[in-house]
C-alpha cells in the first residue's frame, strides 16, 4: 500500500522547546499511521557537538552551528538515510523545511536527484554519498564529481530514481560553509526530480546571515510557485511569540492549503484546534506589522564582508558589508494579495520596489 513519508526540517535555533514556527505547527497537525509516516529534525544551532563535555563547550559548539550551519551534514544524511530505509516504489516523499531547514531538505532533493536513493540494505553510506555529493575536500573538477556521482548510482541507490512529490520552503536560506567562502550545492535551486514546489519569501528581512535563497523553475515541475510575503523571515516562517504571530499564519495557511491539495493527510483535530485555539491573533484588531530581528548581536554581522556565489558569473565574490539593506524584489515576481491588504490597514508599510536584473 503505498504511503506518504513526510520530512519536517525546522529554521535556525528553532525547536519543540521555544516558540513554533510553521514547521513545527505542520508537524504537529500530520496524520501518523500506516498511510504516512512523519521525520522532524530541529534547526540548526539548536543541539551542540556530543564530543564536547563542557557546558561552556556545548554553548560554544551550538553559537558557531547557528551562525555557519555545520550541522547540514549530518541534517541531510540524517534525513536521507530514514528515506532510503522506508521509501517503497509508489510512495510519495514530501519535504518542509524553514530558513537553513529549507535549505536542507533542497540538499535533501538535490541529492537525490545527483545521486538516486540508497538501497535498504547499503544503510550506512550516507557519508560517503554526502562526501561525494558536497565534495567536501574540494578535490574534484565538475565532470570528476559527476562521473563519481554516476559510478556510486550504479553500484548502490534504487532505480528507478524516486521523485519528490512535494516540496514546501518557508524562506530559505543557505549558510554552508565559513563567513568567508559561502557554498552551494547541486540541484538545491533548479530540480527535475520535484513535482510540486512552493516557497514562500520574505519581503522585509534585512539581516545579513539571513539572505533569501530563491528556487528556479525547472521545466520537470509541474507546479512551481514563489511567493513573496509581508514580513521578515520569522513573519514568513514562524517562530515569534503569538500575539505577533498574523503574519507569519498567512504563509503557513497558504502551503497547508497547497500541500493538503496534493495529498498531505492532517489530523483534523488537530488542524481545528490550532485554529480556534489562535483565533484571537486570526484577526488582530491593530494594523499589523513586520517584526524586527535586526538588534543585538546580529548589527556586528552587517559590518562584516562576505565572500557569497554570483550566479551570473558563477563563481564566489567578495561583498561590502550588507548594512542591513533591504532585500531586491525581482522584476515579475510573484507577490501574495495579503500585502495589498496590509498596505491598505497599515499605510505606513511599504514593500521593496521590483528590480530588473
Amino acid at each position: 500500500m503505498p504511503k506518504n513519508l513526510v520530512i519536517c526540517c525546522d529554521g535556525t535555533s528553532n525547536d519543540v522547546t521555544g516558540n513554533p514556527t510553521n514547521v513545527l505547527k505542520l508537524f504537529r497537525m500530520l496524520r501518523r499511521d500506516d498511510s504516512q509516516l512523519t521525520y522532524y529534525s530541529p534547526g540548526v544551532g539548536t543541539v551542540s557537538d556530543p564530543t564536547t563535555k563542557t557546558g561552556i563547550g556545548k554553548w560554544i559548539s551550538r553559537r558557531i552551528d547557528l551562525g555557519f550551519g555545520l550541522s547540514l551534514r549530518e541534517n541531510v544524511c540524517s534525513i536521507y538515510q530514514f528515506i532510503a530505509s522506508h521509501y517503497q516504489p509508489g510512495d510519495q516523499i514530501y519535504l518542509f523545511g524553514f530558513s537553513r531547514g529549507g535549505y536542507t531538505v533542497r540538499a535533501v532533493a538535490g541529492m537525490i536527484e545527483f545521486l538516486g536513493l540508497l538501497r535498504p540494505e547499503q544503510s550506512g553510506m550516507e557519508r560517503h554519498a554526502w562526501s561525494i555529493y558536497a565534495d567536501d575536500d574540494g578535490r574534484l573538477t565538475t565532470s570528476e564529481r559527476f562521473k563519481a556521482g554516476r559510478r556510486f548510482a550504479s553500484a548502490f541507490t534504487i532505480y528507478p530514481k524516486p521523485q519528490i512529490h512535494f516540496l514546501g520552503a518557508w524562506d530559505t536560506v543557505s549558510s554552508f560553509g565559513w563567513l568567508w567562502n559561502m557554498r552551494t550545492l547541486p540541484h538545491t535551486s533548479n530540480n527535475a526530480s520535484i513535482r510540486h514546489v512552493r516557497h514562500a519569501v520574505s519581503l522585509d528581512e534585512r539581516r545579513a546571515m539571513f539572505q533569501q535563497n530563491l528556487c528556479r523553475q525547472n521545466p520537470a515541475n509541474k507546479t512551481f510557485e514563489q511567493v513573496w510575503f509581508a514580513g521578515g523571515h520569522g513573519d514568513v516562517g514562524g517562530g515569534w511569540p503569538e500575539e505577533h504571530s498574523y503574519l507569519s499564519k498567512v504563509a503557513f495557511k497558504w502551503m497547508l492549503d497547497a500541500a493538503t491539495e496534493h495529498g498531505l493527510l492532517l489530523q483534523r483535530k488537530n488542524y481545528f484546534r490550532y485554529w480556534n485555539r489562535t483565533k484571537t491573533t486570526n484577526h488582530p484588531p491593530e494594523p499589523p506589522r513586520p517584526n524586527d530581528a535586526l538588534r543585538g548581536g546580529w548589527w556586528l554581522v552587517e559590518l562584516a564582508p562576505r565572500r557569497m556565489w554570483d550566479p551570473k558569473s558563477r563563481r564566489l565574490r567578495w561583498t561590502r558589508p550588507h548594512l542591513a539593506r533591504r532585500r531586491r524584489l525581482p522584476f515579475g515576481a510573484a507577490v501574495h494579495c495579503s500585502v495589498g491588504d496590509l498596505m491598505q490597514r497599515n499605510p505606513a508599510y511599504r514593500p521593496p520596489e521590483m528590480h530588473a536584473d
